[in-house]
């Protein structure tokens, strides 16, 4: 028997193509619209390839901004003074507030603020805060000291590890926390070694804040 050829008809290629074309416009129609990608605010982060001036502070490495263009953290290229307190080269400001003040920082070598040497070794390591009067607010001590007569511990990784060794401050200055090199009585309440003690404005034993 002859095999008889069959070719497909012209008529139904053209049909085939014709319901390919509408399926991929009903798919297209269909599919959500994918969500354009929102650029990064312009200045947030720049890095620095010399020192430069940033808003009056010389910065080295980087520069951050808030979202008012405002400096917000930088590495000192130099040492620079800041009210009563003068922060060393190669210290990290971690946050500087809206008025330009430092509020945490890493400080470039240890240095003295109010009377008391706080431990700095450069950026990322130990933290060291003040007020917005540039009084200190709390740091961690190069040696033991004895501040309104209790004891503190020096700023040790274990001692942090164990229990936390920062000293924090009152903004008029006097001692509002730290952890006793040894025991200590106030007001009739005694104070063992190892012990945080909180004390209030008028220096008197008080709970630790809630959280801490």
């Amino acid at each position: 028997m002859k095999k008889i050829d069959d070719p497909i008809s012209p008529f139904v290629v053209a049909g085939l193509l014709f319901l390919t074309c509408v399926g991929l416009l009903a798919l297209m129609s269909s599919a959500k619209p994918s969500k354009p990608t929102e650029p990064a605010p312009d200045g947030t982060v720049e890095q620095l390839a010399t020192p430069r001036i940033v808003q009056g502070v010389p910065c080295s490495g980087y520069v951050r901004f808030d979202a008012e263009g405002r400096l917000e953290s930088c590495i000192l290229s130099q040492e620079h003074t800041f009210g009563p307190a003068v922060l060393p080269a190669n210290t990290q400001v971690r946050h500087f507030r809206p008025d330009g003040t430092p509020e945490d920082v890493h400080l470039g070598h240890d240095a003295r603020y109010d009377g008391h040497l706080c431990r700095g070794e450069g950026p990322g390591s130990w933290m060291t805060g003040f007020h917005p009067d540039g009084g200190l607010k709390y740091c961690f001590l190069v040696d033991r000291e004895t501040i309104d007569g209790f004891l503190c511990e020096r700023g040790t990784f274990w001692g942090e590890v164990t229990g936390g060794v920062i000293v924090e401050f009152h903004p008029d200055g006097k001692l509002e926390s730290c952890r006793l090199a040894a025991d200590a009585t106030v007001a009739g309440q005694a104070f063992r070694k190892g012990q945080r003690v909180w004390l209030d404005a008028e220096g008197k034993p008080t709970p630790a804040p809630a959280g801490r």
